[in-house]
């Protein structure tokens, strides 16, 4: 029998910080279009997951995602304290960045294992400034070297890197 799942769409804000609207002037028209896609895919996502939530870190989310449940800054114990058996995905804002860093919250608070945790990696968008080899720099790259990735085809299934 198969673990229950959950996939969290993080931080898909309404606005983006202002001192990244200055930076990056494209950021919110990105952003937009980058949330469209996720929201165009819940519908075949949903029969994969037994439940689709939005955590952000503070922002509010964007009015697209109004219909799932939403889960502030830091991981509220009412969520997960009934999730301890449960597999963790994730997509959305941004990788390398607060996807990775949410994974870390939770090995920190609840202590679980890396393989309880999945990104679906084509539905994780990258910061501008970001590159690939940027990422071997931060502090969470241990976490991106240790958890499955997997893409998603668009029809119905998710597919390992």
């Amino acid at each position: 029998m198969s673990r229950k799942k959950f996939l969290a769409i993080v931080d898909p804000w309404a606005e983006p910080l202002e001192h990244d609207a200055k930076e990056f002037s494209f950021l919110a028209s990105d952003n937009k279009i980058q949330y469209q896609l996720i929201l165009n895919q819940l519908s075949r996502l949903k029969p994969l997951f037994d439940e689709i939530i939005v955590l952000d870190s503070g922002g509010a989310p964007h009015l697209l995602f109004d219909e799932l449940s939403n889960y502030g800054f830091g991981w509220q114990v009412p969520y997960l304290s009934d999730k301890q058996d449960w597999d963790m995905w994730l997509c959305g804002f941004h990788y390398g960045r607060c996807i990775h860093y949410k994974i870390n919250e939770v090995i920190e608070e609840y202590g679980w294992d890396y393989s309880r945790f999945n990104i679906i990696q084509n539905l994780s968008f990258m910061f501008p400034e970001d590159t690939k080899d940027s990422l071997a720099l931060r502090p969470i790259f241990k976490t991106i070297l240790n958890i499955k990735e997997y893409n998603w085809d668009y029809v119905g299934k998710l597919t390992e890197l």
